[in-house]
């Protein structure tokens, strides 16, 4: 199965890479920064995934803790497809 990215789809449900998620994690922001970056260099997520579960967080929960002063989504999203491209070469 494949993400709309076209990258291999998480298979949420079973921990095979080392401690990379638990019971109570259920969005890719949950997870450490290593296993982010062990799931995308195994292209079992894409960046552009991860940037939209980041967002969707920050867009969810900011207006009550109000931690962000200001946020460059086009920036990120252009950073995440060159990152995306670069995994999908091999080069990342």
């Amino acid at each position: 199965m494949t993400t709309r990215s076209g990258m291999p789809a998480v298979s949420h449900g079973r921990a095979s890479d080392a401690t990379w998620e638990s019971s109570w994690m259920t969005e890719l922001c949950d997870l450490s920064a290593l296993a982010l970056r062990r799931l995308i260099g195994a292209k079992r997520i894409s960046p552009v995934e991860l940037l939209a579960s980041c967002r969707a967080r920050t867009l969810r929960i900011d207006g009550a803790v109000n931690a962000f002063v200001a946020t460059c989504w086009e920036r990120a999203e252009t950073e995440a497809r060159a990152a995306e491209r670069a995994v999908r070469a091999g080069e990342a």
